[in-house]
């Protein structure tokens, strides 16, 4: 997210509480309406009854139609205050996709001038932002759809990963990670079990690509391989670390095994696990580096 989204509140660490993930407050809801409203008046959204019918198909409630502006700009407000938090997610999903128009209008020299779809549909998704960060809202508006994009220390070491999983031998780690990643942005239905599986999964999947001279398929096999105090290994304590969230893959609760009893994986484990994960293949690259310069030839 752009330092454009990030109101006072939140640069001057005033927001109070942990990131909202499974509501759309009110305030936030009011806020929206008023967005909603904007883009009526200025016709980008063509009239009430259009954003009416696609909220009472959410509420999946009989349509209604209106003929005056005021009583259907009430209804509007109405059935957006009544929807369920994971509607209003949806609502904002569809307008971006179904609902919003470009706009035609005359310049005063009687030349028409036009407002592109794409320029509409980035102003709405400029507005949702701000609500999200305004409202502590965990997630983000990107390209119409909600994800949840994490801290800011996932999101640098995810992108340091991502330079690394482009090598080719890495092709398989760069997909479970991407995996990974996909389980956690979800905003509505997110699978936290399933991002801590495919994010470890890349972890060894990256192990086993970098280090084939070790001619382990066991990741925990490799690692005592690697670890060492000299330059170009792994230090003890850290491949513990790593074998530690190996483990911890087949110990939490819902992620490999059924009944498994080592944690329950909330969005903050999930987004830790991700975190690290990224970390150490960002780190077991640069050993794999240093390692083959030192080689004698």
């Amino acid at each position: 997210m752009t330092d454009d989204f990030v109101p006072f509140t939140r640069r001057f660490g005033l927001v109070e509480g942990p990131p909202v993930d499974r509501d759309f407050p009110h305030p936030a809801r009011v806020a929206l309406f008023h967005v909603l409203d904007q883009l009526v008046e200025g016709q980008m959204i063509r009239n009430w009854n259009i954003l009416i019918g696609e909220m009472e198909r959410l509420a999946r409630v009989p349509p209604e139609g209106f003929s005056d502006d005021q009583a259907a700009k009430q209804r509007a407000l109405e059935l957006l205050e009544s929807l369920p938090w994971q509607r209003v997610f949806e609502l904002c999903e569809r307008t971006h996709h179904k609902l919003l128009s470009p706009t035609y209008y005359w310049n005063g020299n009687e030349s028409e001038e036009h407002t592109s779809l794409e320029s509409v549909r980035a102003d709405f998704s400029v507005e949702v932002n701000q609500i999200l960060v305004e409202e502590n809202i965990a997630f983000e508006f990107r390209n119409g759809r909600f994800v949840r994009p994490g801290r800011l220390n996932y999101q640098k070491a995810a992108a340091a990963a991502q330079r690394v999983l482009a090598r080719p031998e890495l092709k398989p780690a760069a997909s479970h990670y991407m995996k990974a990643q996909c389980f956690f942005e979800g905003a509505v239905g997110a699978d936290y079990p399933n991002t801590v599986k495919e994010a470890v999964a890349a972890l060894e999947a990256a192990a086993k690509a970098l280090f084939p001279w070790t001619k382990e398929t066991d990741f925990r096999a490799i690692l005592k391989k690697l670890q060492g105090t000299d330059a170009g290994q792994v230090p003890p304590t850290l491949a513990k670390g790593m074998e530690h969230l190996y483990s911890f893959r087949g110990a939490a609760t819902g992620v490999a095994h059924g009944g498994a009893t080592g944690g329950e994986v909330t969005p903050e484990v999930a987004e830790l696990v991700l975190s690290l994960a990224a970390a150490f293949i960002t780190y077991l690259a640069e050993v794999e580096t240093r390692a083959t310069a030192d080689l004698p030839f």
